[in-house]
């Protein structure tokens, strides 16, 4: 069973047998066109402790990372990936693309925030 996978279940789990949490599952999709998301994809409001099932699709291969997290997956241009996780951590958090197509100049150069993440307090 992969890392993630167990981390999901746990935290399904935690949510549905805990009195002390208050956590919903949350599904969100981006869907990325020429190194960009549709304007009502790129700001996602969850609260701490929230399950995050997020799809994303791609015209092109690249990876989408969640730094502050230390989340990232690779995503093809030819089918769907999944990157699930524990909203732990409260604050605003962007999503980061770093395309295979249109490598950046720099190895370990920041882009632009293809989406935001919001993470409130319980």
């Amino acid at each position: 069973m992969s890392f993630m996978y167990q981390t999901l279940i746990g935290s399904m789990v935690y949510c549905l047998f805990s009195s002390v949490a208050l956590c919903k599952e949350v599904n969100a999709l981006l869907e990325i066109t020429k190194g960009q998301t549709p304007m009502s994809q790129q700001m996602i409001k969850v609260n701490k402790n929230d399950v995050v099932h997020l799809v994303i699709s791609s015209d092109e291969p690249g990876d989408l990372h969640l730094h502050a997290y230390h989340l990232s997956v690779h995503v093809d241009s030819k089918i769907k990936s999944v990157l699930d996780f524990k909203a732990f951590a409260t604050g605003r958090f962007p999503f980061e693309w770093h395309s295979e197509v249109k490598p950046s100049a720099a190895p370990k150069a920041h882009h632009k925030a293809l989406a935001i993440i919001d993470v409130f307090p319980n």
